[in-house]
């Protein structure tokens, strides 16, 4: 075990464990959880535990080849594996969805107040996904709840309310959104989406 680790209480030695499955398991923690039972926002104590505890944290991972990093404006810590290491591979619904997301939760950062959550209903999401064309119909119920609960897995967003394919069903878009597409990133699937259109047309010409 790293240095420092048996410096802390048993209390915290159990929030370093659950903390680090945490990041191994989702990549990323947030500052603001949503509890849906109580139909509101909290404090994340895990968030708060690795910020205290960054540099310990960061220097378990690195044994393991991963990166720890910190973004303080929007409140988010993640894994990054370094370069070489194992990365999630999206499918293509997957990849037009956060593309999606990401297009949204920019759209609504200005409006942003105290929060840097963007609430937005699944019907939205997907009406705009097709006024785009990233795909002519509705995907089938089964593809879309995979990749719902990948992202949810991913705590790329958080339900609120509603069945998890339903219209109504109304999610959060978290800040993480950002450090999964990137700038650079968000330039890449753009062009790859617009390839995959215009190869569409091709074939139904």
């Amino acid at each position: 075990m790293v240095e420092g680790y048996d410096n802390l209480s048993s209390g915290d030695k159990t929030l370093f464990r659950k903390v680090l499955n945490s990041l191994l398991f989702h990549t990323f923690i947030t500052l603001y959880v949503y509890d849906s039972d109580e139909g509101r926002r909290k404090t994340n104590p895990e968030y708060l535990f690795a910020d205290r505890c960054f540099p310990l944290l960061e220097e378990y991972l690195s044994v393991m080849g991963i990166s720890l990093c910190r973004d303080e404006n929007y409140g988010v810590i993640y894994a990054s594996p370094d370069e070489g290491g194992v990365r999630e591979r999206f499918d293509k619904f997957t990849t037009q969805l956060i593309y999606m997301l990401r297009l949204i939760y920019d759209e609504e950062r200005d409006n942003l107040s105290l929060s840097s959550d963007v609430a937005v209903s699944l019907a939205s999401i997907i009406q705009r996904m097709i006024s785009l064309s990233l795909f002519q119909r509705k995907p089938s119920n089964d593809v879309l709840r995979q990749s719902i609960r990948k992202l949810l897995n991913f705590r790329v967003i958080s339900r609120l309310s509603g069945s998890i394919d339903k219209g109504d069903s109304r999610y959060i878009i978290h800040p993480t959104i950002l450090f999964i597409v990137t700038n650079e990133k968000i330039a890449t699937i753009a062009r790859m989406i617009d390839d995959d259109t215009k190869g569409d047309e091709d074939e139904e010409a």
